[in-house]
Parts: C-alpha cells; sequence; structure tokens
C-alpha cells in the first residue's frame, strides 16, 4: 500500500465571515427603512403644515374682510362736520341754560322783586318791532340810560310817553335823548339824571 505524503504546506481555505455581511445587510436595511419612515413623516408634516397654512390664509382673507366691513359701516355711521359743529352748539347752549337755571334757582323774588317789575314795565314800555341794545337802572328801579331801535320814527316820543307812564322816569330828568336814522330803522338814546320830575 502506498502511503502518499504531502510536504507541501496546506492551501490556506478562504473563510467567509457570513455573521459580520448579514450584520452590514442588517444595518444597512435598518437605515433605509428609518430614513423612509422619517421621510414619510417629514413628508406627512409638510402636508399638514400647508393645509394649516392655508387655513389661516383663508382665516386671515376672511378676517380682513370682516375689517373692511367694520370700517365701512364706520365710515357710513360717522357723522359730518357740520352736524357735529351744531351738536357741540346744541351742547353749549343746554350748558347755559342749566347754569342759568341753577342761578335762577338761588334767585331771591322777595330781595329782587323790584328789578323785576322794572324789567317788565321796560318791556311793556317798548311799542311792537322796537329793540333795546342796552340799558341802565340806577337803585331807585328807575331807569337812567337806554339805547335802542325802532322801525318808525313817531315811536320815539311813544316810548318816552310810555317810559314816564311806567314811572320809570320818576323824580328823573332827560338830559340827553338822541335820535339817528340807521337804514330801515331809528337809532335812539336816552340818558336821564335826577333832579325832579321831567315834563
Amino acid at each position: 500500500m502506498k502511503q502518499r505524503i504531502n510536504l507541501l504546506p496546506l492551501k490556506p481555505k478562504p473563510v467567509r465571515n457570513w455573521l459580520s455581511f448579514k450584520n452590514l445587510l442588517t444595518l444597512l436595511s435598518v437605515l433605509f427603512i428609518s430614513s423612509s419612515l422619517a421621510g414619510l413623516g417629514m413628508w406627512l408634516d409638510a402636508g399638514n403644515l400647508q393645509s394649516q397654512t392655508a387655513g389661516f390664509k383663508v382665516e386671515n382673507l376672511s378676517l380682513q374682510n370682516n375689517l373692511m366691513q367694520l370700517k365701512t359701516q364706520q365710515a357710513a355711521r360717522q357723522v359730518p362736520r357740520e352736524l357735529e359743529q351744531e351738536l357741540n352748539q346744541l351742547r353749549q347752549q343746554v350748558l347755559a341754560m342749566q347754569q342759568m337755571q341753577a342761578q335762577t334757582d338761588d334767585f331771591s323774588a322777595t330781595k329782587h322783586s323790584g328789578f323785576s317789575q322794572t324789567l317788565t314795565k321796560l318791556h311793556n314800555s317798548m311799542p311792537a318791532k322796537s329793540q333795546l341794545h342796552s340799558f341802565k337802572i340806577g337803585p331807585q328801579n328807575n331807569l337812567v340810560y337806554l339805547r335802542g331801535s325802532a322801525d318808525r320814527a313817531r315811536d320815539l316820543p311813544l316810548i318816552v310817553k310810555n317810559l314816564r307812564a311806567g314811572q320809570l322816569l320818576e323824580n328823573l330828568n332827560i338830559e340827553k335823548l338822541r335820535t339817528q336814522r340807521s337804514g330801515d330803522s331809528h337809532t335812539f338814546e336816552l340818558l336821564a339824571t335826577s333832579g325832579g320830575d321831567s315834563e
């Protein structure tokens, strides 16, 4: 029997490490799947963000439309300048009337009855269509100064007669009586001083 002896060194058999290759494939697969899932998640998030942005744009347009409608309504409700000025004048008149009412409430009728009677007599002494511009009443409730206007010249002697009849010129002398034609009316001025009854 022959025996064969191989004196040459044995050729090493290549050893493949299938385990490390499988690990690499597994790792690559896991990376691919996770990146795919992350991409899918980002794509879904982007879609949600786009839909939310579109919703915000629609809501913003709606709010802008509402704001424009409110501005239009405000412009329609705005009070014209002339009406506002007239309203301010009426408010001032009401305030003045309230102040006058407060002063009238404090007015003592017994203390000022002579003054009131003098004003009433003065008013009754003036003919129709005549106006008082200014007057001054003395301490004895007599008329010491009067300025006004009348439509007719013949009303001026009537005014003096009525003042005497109402005892507004009692114990007074007419120091000055001046008349002047002013357009369609006649202005007059009367100044009286104490010193006896005027004839």
